[in-house]
């Protein structure tokens, strides 16, 4: 990500104090020397003419910026100074307008109002800030993008400190923009300090002194450029489209749930960051999610803004690294206080393409840099995720500059977004009962449900067929319908039910490459998973209401797909029925019969919880009340999410730096 006006100017100083014999560039971005505009570079592609400004004293000043470009793309601008003069000249090399004494960049946005800039600095220049401009030269300052420069932070809700600062950039509104840079140049005086040393015991001064001819051809003056212009221009789906998948795995019972929650974090490669690395989280009703975000973009390189809040639950691992959370010290635990505060949103700040801005001030080789794919393991499962015709994605992290959890300072690329955690199940569909030939469902939720899939592996042995149906529906809020399974040879599985799945994720907007990873990534869990399961796309209101999403800027297209996946369905009915008559213990004559009940409904599972849950709306005695609740606090997460992090110390595993 870009560094914060502060971080910029402090690599603008080091760049300046290197010294340009060493080759280093001045502030301001990439240079070069010689007739031509410079050092090429793999920015953009930049006009090739642009008129002078008033030339003084032998020098003049152009601007040149690309005409065109889309909300959240890279605003890059090119400024070249000449000297058209037969002297060589000796210039303050400070061209980065983070510095008004030296140089400044007035912008005119549409409706005719003037851009602010995010903050300014300012130097002292030395004898290191001296720069040569050899008769008839020409150099080459490059800024690779100005929204940097003009962002500013606006805090969303000041009520709620974690949702934090959102940064907007003042180039999002579309419209023409005009331009004008100028830059300013004294001559140094003759004898210049520059050290301290010691003498005699005492701290003396040292001073560099500049012969004749080099205040000869110290230049003085102000250069104005000519008035440049470029257009934004609204983002169609051709500039950024924005694809998400994720799979929502709803349980019936805690221990298939834990098994499975196990195995499926396990497989994540350990320099994912975790919310909860060591933690055994509970939920009622149990969901884990694990979207993946897919970015494309025809644009050469853009910068978004990407928030996920988790509405009821938590995030849990993440990939690449965020901008937040980050345990920055400073939120309602502050004040020194080393425990965690629990985070219920993921924000990115990222940029997309191959080339990029250089985002931190290591970056050699100019202004932008090539990124490449994070390496990950051998085997790692998410290789599979990797789809050629996305954007790569690079994200920086946090720029705050300290030691704490989930903060990298490196720079991550990856080919999507990838997020797991916990979510409140959509959990409608119930299985009322379960015959070898067939399956009743009932839709307990708010929405319809269409195009369910079920999937029967009971007393299947090697080589025999899978009952399989595919019921289009829709099943709608309160109905019920009864699904016939069909037999399946085994030579013909998974294909048959993989092909009539990829049908609807098609139909519901993935691209094709997507369904396929999808179906590849999921073959296992929906296809091959004992019992009697099934599974359904949820509608996109669901999706945005369990995790909403917010890009800035707002893509041309954003497509959310989900597949709701219900495990182990067969013991649904039986559980259920168990679950009713625990229910009806909790008012027994015995203390002990209603102790054993209770503790047999705690580990039950979510079909238990429900049923409870429906219990407390009805005719309870006033101990059976009070026992359900407990019941119903012990396996509810909110509390359990609030305190978690507390327990779990600072100990969070950090990707490897890369060679």
């Amino acid at each position: 990500m870009a560094m914060p006006w502060r971080a910029v100017a402090s690599a603008a100083v080091l760049g300046i104090w290197g010294g340009a014999a060493a080759g280093k560039s001045p502030a301001g971005g990439f240079w070069g020397w010689g007739p031509a505009a410079g050092k090429p570079t793999t920015a953009p592609a930049m006009p090739a003419d642009a008129p002078w400004g008033k030339e003084f004293d032998g020098l003049a000043c152009r601007l040149i910026v690309r005409p065109t470009c889309c909300a959240g793309e890279a605003v890059t601008a090119v400024v070249e100074i000449k000297n058209v003069s037969d002297k060589p000249r000796k210039l303050i090399g400070i061209f980065d307008f983070h510095y008004p004494q030296f140089a400044r960049m007035d912008v005119v946005a549409p409706g005719g109002r003037r851009l602010a800039m995010n903050g300014s600095a300012t130097t002292v220049a030395g004898p290191q800030s001296l720069v040569d401009l050899a008769p008839h030269a020409v150099m080459r300052i490059e800024f690779p993008d100005l929204n940097g420069y003009f962002d500013r932070c606006d805090r969303r809700d000041p009520k709620d400190w974690s949702k934090g600062l959102v940064r907007i950039s003042q180039f999002a509104a579309p419209g023409k923009y005009t331009l004008r840079y100028s830059w300013t140049c004294r001559k140094l005086p003759r004898q210049v300090a520059v050290g301290e040393k010691m003498e005699n015991g005492k701290r003396v001064k040292v001073y560099h002194t500049f012969d004749d001819a080099a205040m000869a051809a110290m230049w003085e003056g102000t250069l104005v450029s000519n008035e440049a212009a470029f257009s934004v221009e609204g983002i169609s789906p051709a500039d950024l489209t924005v694809h998400e998948w994720g799979v929502f795995t709803v349980y019936n019972d805690l221990k298939h749930a834990n098994a499975d929650r196990k195995a499926e974090w396990g497989a994540l490669p350990e320099f994912f960051y975790r919310q909860f690395p060591a933690q055994r989280l509970k939920w009622a009703p149990a969901a884990w999610d694990k979207p993946i975000v897919y970015f494309y973009t025809k644009r050469p390189a853009m910068r978004l803004e990407v928030n996920v809040r988790f509405a009821d639950g938590a995030p849990v691992t993440w990939w690449p690294c965020c901008e937040r959370p980050v345990d920055d010290g400073m939120g309602p635990r502050g004040g020194g206080d080393k425990r965690l505060p629990l985070f219920r949103e993921l924000v990115w700040d990222v940029w997309l393409g191959r080339v990029i801005p250089a985002t931190t001030r290591h970056d050699r080789g100019g202004s932008w840099v090539e990124v490449e794919d994070w390496p990950l393991p051998k085997d790692c499962w998410l290789k599979q995720a990797r789809l050629e015709g996305a954007a790569p994605v690079t994200a920086m992290g946090t720029t705050i500059m300290r030691s704490a959890p989930w903060m990298s300072k490196q720079r991550e690329t990856e080919r999507f977004l990838f997020y797991d955690g916990l979510v409140p199940a959509p959990d409608g569909l119930r299985c009322t009962a379960s015959a070898s030939g067939g399956a009743t469902f009932r839709n307990a939720g708010r929405f319809p449900i269409a195009d369910l899939f079920v999937v029967d592996h009971r007393g299947r042995g090697e080589g025999d067929p899978v009952l399989f149906a595919y019921h289009a529906g829709p099943i709608g809020p309160g109905k019920e319908a009864k699904v016939a399974l069909a037999a399946v040879p085994a030579r013909k599985w998974p294909l048959e039910g993989s092909a009539a799945l990829r049908l609807a994720l098609l139909a519901a907007g993935l691209f094709e490459a997507e369904a396929d990873a999808l179906l590849g990534l999921w073959r296992a869990g929906l296809f091959e998973r004992p019992g009697l399961s099934a599974f359904h796309v949820l509608p996109r209101e669901e999706y945005d209401r369990m995790l909403p999403m917010a890009i800035a800027p707002a893509p041309g297209k954003l497509v959310r797909v989900g597949v709701a996946l219900h495990a182990r369905l067969e013991d649904e009915p039986q559980l259920a029925a168990r679950a009713r008559e625990l229910l009806r213990q909790l008012d027994a004559a015995d203390f002990r019969h209603r102790q054993a009940a209770m503790r047999e409904l705690r580990g039950t599972g979510p079909v238990a919880w429900r049923i409870l849950r429906e219990a407390l709306a009805g005719k309870l005695s006033e101990e059976a009340r009070s026992r359900v609740q407990e019941i119903l606090d012990a396996a509810d997460a909110t509390e359990y999410l609030r305190s978690a992090a507390e327990a779990v110390g600072v100990k969070h595993p950090r990707p490897p730096a890369r060679r």
